[in-house]
C-alpha cells in the first residue's frame, strides 16, 4: 500500500511539474507575442495557457505567443509599432524571435492580415450603408420641399418669392450633403443638420 501510494505521489508531481513548465512556457510567449515589434509595450497579466498534449516548455512558448499576438491584434489601434505610425504595421516583416517556429510564425502572420482585411471590408461595407443614408435623408429634404412648395402657393405667394425660398433650402440641403458625403462616419452630424433643415421647412407654412 506505501509502494502504491509513493508512485502515485510520484505521478501528481511529474504532472504538477509538467504543467509548471508549460505555464512557465506560455508565459513567456505570451509576453513575446503580445509586445512583439511594439514600443514601449507593457504585457498585461498572461491568462492561464490552456494545456496541450504537451506540456514542454517550448509548446508552452509557442501557444503562448500565438495567444500573446492575437489579443494584440484585437487592440492593436492602442500601440504604435516599431518604425509605423499608430494602429500600423511596418512595411517589412522583421526578424523573427528565434524561440518561434517558422510555420507558427507564417500561421501568426496570415491569422493576423486575414483579420484586417475583414475588419477593413467590414467597415467599407459600414461607410457604404452610412453614405446611402445620408443620400436618402437628403432626398426627403428635396420631398419636403416640393410640399412646401405646394402649400406655398396655396397661400398665393408668388412664384418668385418661391424660387427664392425653394433656392436658398436646395442651396442649403446640397451644401450639407456635400459635406458630409464623403465622411460617413460623421453621420450623427449630418443627420443632426439634416433634422434642422427639415423641420425648418415644415414650420415654414403649416398645413393648417
Amino acid at each position: 500500500m506505501k509502494k502504491i501510494t509513493t508512485i502515485f505521489s510520484v505521478i501528481i508531481s511529474t504532472i504538477l511539474y509538467s504543467q509548471d513548465v508549460y505555464q512557465n512556457g506560455f508565459t513567456a510567449g505570451y509576453k513575446a507575442g503580445y509586445c512583439y515589434n511594439v514600443l514601449g509595450c507593457i504585457a498585461p497579466v498572461t491568462p492561464i495557457g490552456q494545456l496541450d498534449v504537451k506540456q514542454d516548455y517550448q509548446t508552452g512558448y509557442n501557444n503562448g505567443f500565438v495567444k500573446g499576438q492575437q489579443d494584440q491584434v484585437s487592440n492593436n489601434t492602442s500601440y504604435i509599432p516599431t518604425g509605423g505610425v499608430k494602429g500600423q504595421l511596418r512595411p517589412s516583416i522583421p526578424d523573427m524571435d528565434l524561440n518561434i517556429d517558422p510555420n507558427l510564425s507564417r500561421e501568426m502572420w496570415a491569422n493576423y492580415y486575414e483579420k484586417r482585411r475583414v475588419k477593413k471590408e467590414q467597415q467599407a461595407k459600414n461607410n457604404e450603408t452610412l453614405v446611402r443614408m445620408i443620400t436618402e435623408h437628403t432626398i426627403e429634404v428635396m420631398v419636403e420641399m416640393d410640399k412646401l412648395k405646394i402649400r406655398l402657393k396655396e397661400k398665393n405667394i408668388s412664384d418668385k418669392e418661391i424660387d427664392n425660398i425653394i433656392y436658398d433650402l436646395h442651396y442649403e440641403n446640397q451644401t450639407i450633403y456635400n459635406e458630409y458625403k464623403n465622411e460617413p462616419k460623421k453621420y450623427k452630424q449630418f443627420y443632426k443638420k439634416n433634422l434642422e433643415l427639415k423641420e425648418r421647412i415644415n414650420k415654414m407654412s403649416p398645413l393648417n
